[in-house]
């Protein structure tokens, strides 16, 4: 369990929360996967973030504590503890899924873990100075994509072809983006 905030934001967008997390003092991490393995690489400037790769951010405020990384058979992974000290965070932008025909758009979120288990079996707690920077990304996410009321389509065929409302944390971006195309949301 961890602290979650649920959103629909774009690239831009995401850029204005990642510039607030680097003027809190923070560096971002991001992970790739590519030749069948894992890696991790680090930034702390806003050109770090890719548009064509919306997932897989993390926002850390280095005196939280050290950022550990480790080898395994899938290639690199944050370690148990560093995870205490990571923010994942990504964004939303419409895509056309393989074998489908119709666009979608996942939502993204910023999030928190509460705990973790080391290799040990102990539990440690998430630091509060991590505690309150999710707090300010968080209010920044919501300034960004406020809470909107709308109406869309969804990802869930139950209600295929059949629009509805709802409420969510988005972007003016991204809800202009449902307003002039039929853009699928999950």
């Amino acid at each position: 369990m961890g602290k979650q905030i649920y959103y629909y934001m774009g690239c831009s967008d995401f850029l204005l929360l990642a510039q607030t997390a680097l003027d809190c003092g923070c560096v971002i991490f991001r992970t790739q996967f590519s030749d069948g393995k894992w890696s991790i690489t680090q930034g702390n400037t806003i050109d770090f973030i890719s548009a064509d790769r919306q997932r897989g951010y993390y926002f850390c405020d280095p005196a939280a504590g050290e950022i550990e990384t480790e080898q395994c058979s899938y290639g690199a992974r944050f370690s148990a503890r560093s995870l205490l000290y990571l923010i994942e965070a990504g964004f939303s932008e419409p895509f056309v899924p393989k074998g489908g025909t119709a666009k979608e758009m996942t939502r993204s979120r910023l999030y928190v873990p509460t705990s973790v288990t080391d290799g040990d079996g102990s539990r440690m707690e998430r630091p509060e100075s991590v505690t309150a920077l999710f707090q300010k990304l968080a209010r920044t996410v919501r300034r960004i994509a406020p809470l909107t009321e709308f109406e869309h389509y969804a990802v869930n065929p139950m209600f295929d072809g059949i629009p509805v409302r709802g409420k969510a944390y988005i972007s003016p971006y991204c809800l202009s983006l449902l307003a002039h195309e039929t853009i699928r949301l999950g």
